[in-house]
């Protein structure tokens, strides 16, 4: 015979055979749990297996790659969605009201927050920063001014914070009555630009908006909570007087030292009068290249 009966071709028995098992394998093939069964069909190829991204857009279970004693398998299911990120907002130690650490510090955690002051990141990382900090020192640190353990002074960092973000907070109060930074420094304004201090410090100060109060940092010199302010520039004309002797002073200069102290102080009691023309004094009376733009 010829294997063909008019236009339909012969099938043996092993072919049904094979056609058998392969629709068996193909049946036992299910739309994985969350799939919709219509995709199911198409999501196998004429031999029965997965193609892969055929359900994928339409599941909502993962990827998963099985290791096993045989080898590598990839099991192919549906991906989850992403879960959204982390919060990054963060809290700090837990800090009870009655902890050595934070007693003396005022806080009625009752009264609300100013939202002003809560750190968010700029839009763009500017070059310099005016910021008031306190500093919060602990044993082991630089300079460090008294025996805190580092945990009581984290506590007591981020306590501080807290407060400073209260509305109507005062940050330069109470950075004079407890930063441990020199008395000088208490509250005093101070400009940073890249590489003026500590990086930790620097990405701190930089990394929030005007008006806000940072989560505290740590440095070499212990925890720092810092408030960012707006950045102010101004202007200033001066008067120099030279002396003999000084650095700028030409070779034919003869004013001694206390003749120009003498000097300065004329032409200070003229500048502090009534109606004085400060950029005329220093026209006439500087020794400074710079008296030609009025000092």
């Amino acid at each position: 015979m010829n294997g063909r009966l008019g236009s339909r071709p012969l099938v043996n028995c092993a072919d049904r055979a094979r056609r058998r098992q392969c629709s068996q394998r193909h049946q036992a093939r299910r739309a994985p749990i969350g799939c919709k069964r219509s995709t199911r069909d198409k999501a196998c190829d004429f031999k029965g297996k997965p193609r892969v991204g055929s359900i994928i857009d339409q599941c909502s279970r993962p990827l998963v790659v099985a290791l096993s004693l045989l080898g590598m398998a990839v099991l192919v299911g549906c991906p989850q969605k992403e879960a959204p990120p982390p919060s990054e907002k963060t809290q700090g130690p837990v800090v009870e009201p009655n902890d050595p650490a934070v007693v003396d510090i005022p806080f009625d955690k009752a009264a609300p927050d100013d939202p002003a002051r809560l750190p968010k990141p700029p839009q763009q990382r500017p070059l310099e920063v005016a910021v008031r900090y306190i500093l919060v020192s602990h044993v082991g640190v630089k300079n460090g001014v008294n025996e805190r353990e580092k945990s009581a002074a984290e506590k007591r960092a981020w306590r501080l914070a807290q407060a400073a973000r209260k509305q109507g907070a005062d940050f330069g109060a109470l950075a004079r009555r407890f930063s441990d930074a020199p008395a000088a420094s208490r509250g005093a304004l101070e400009v940073f630009r890249e590489g003026d201090a500590d990086p930790a410090f620097l990405d701190a100060a930089m990394g929030i908006g005007v008006g806000q109060v940072a989560d505290p940092v740590h440095t070499e010199f212990g925890y720092y909570v810092i408030l960012r302010e707006e950045l102010e520039e101004y202007s200033t004309a001066h008067i120099l007087v030279i002396y003999k002797g000084a650095k700028l002073a030409p070779p034919a200069m003869k004013r001694t030292k206390e003749e120009a102290h003498k000097r300065a102080l004329m032409l200070l009691a003229k500048a502090r009068k009534k109606g004085a023309n400060f950029a005329l004094l220093a026209g006439r009376y500087s020794d400074s290249p710079s008296k030609v733009a009025a000092g």
